[in-house]
């Protein structure tokens, strides 16, 4: 794996009083401190665990605060920082209505993501996009293999014969594109996203439109 060029990073929005949105996985007031530790105690792990394997990787958060906070006694900013982990603070501009949908409304801040991504890499980089909650157990050798194949990578959540209902995507979309959505809509990712900077960069010109 040529870690010089493989980027590994992951984010952190905090949602300020009066923006809140509902996360079932965790609940609570999303702008509480108290909800806002169990994401940093994540992003702690999630770097901790891919450092011991990536050593040689550059490892990157996102976040909306111009300093991350502290967990009792654990200063999380300074830790990354002695850790070499770039902290990079960018705003959320794809915000959704505040009447769209009460849950998970800080989604689209991966296009804020990747949109400066696209506009700080070479052709050449990998970027490895992953949710905080994740424990790495192995290398990122083989994903950078298959982003040097294939260019970007995502996964069907179908794929392991999970069969989900997408008939609410194939509404949204004809919505969206205003005539009928017949086909199947397949959900990917979510979860993690992978691509080398000329693929994320084509990705990343779509999001305005």
């Amino acid at each position: 794996m040529n870690s010089s060029n493989t980027h590994i990073c992951t984010w952190f929005y905090a949602e300020s009083e009066g923006e809140e949105s509902y996360y079932p996985q965790v609940g609570g007031l999303s702008s509480s401190s108290k909800f806002q530790a169990v994401y940093l105690r994540c992003v702690a792990v999630f770097f901790a665990t891919s450092l011991r394997v990536n050593p040689a990787a550059q490892h990157t958060i996102y976040t909306n605060l111009s300093a991350l906070p502290k967990i009792g006694a654990i200063d999380i900013n300074a830790l990354l920082r002695s850790w070499e982990v770039e902290i990079v603070t960018i705003p959320l501009s794809y915000l959704t209505p505040p009447d769209y949908h009460n849950e998970w409304r800080n989604q689209f801040y991966i296009f804020d993501i990747l949109q400066h991504i696209s506009q700080n890499c070479t052709d050449d980089d990998n970027y490895i996009l992953l949710d905080s909650d994740c424990v790495w157990l192995r290398s990122a050798s083989r994903i950078v293999d298959d982003l040097n194949a294939y260019g970007l990578l995502t996964y069907d959540l179908t794929c392991c014969g999970t069969k989900r209902s997408n008939s609410t995507l194939q509404s949204l979309y004809s919505d969206l594109s205003q005539s009928p959505m017949t086909e199947d809509v397949i959900y990917y990712g979510g979860e993690w996203f992978a691509a080398k900077g000329c693929e994320l960069k084509k990705v990343s010109a779509a999001f305005p439109t």
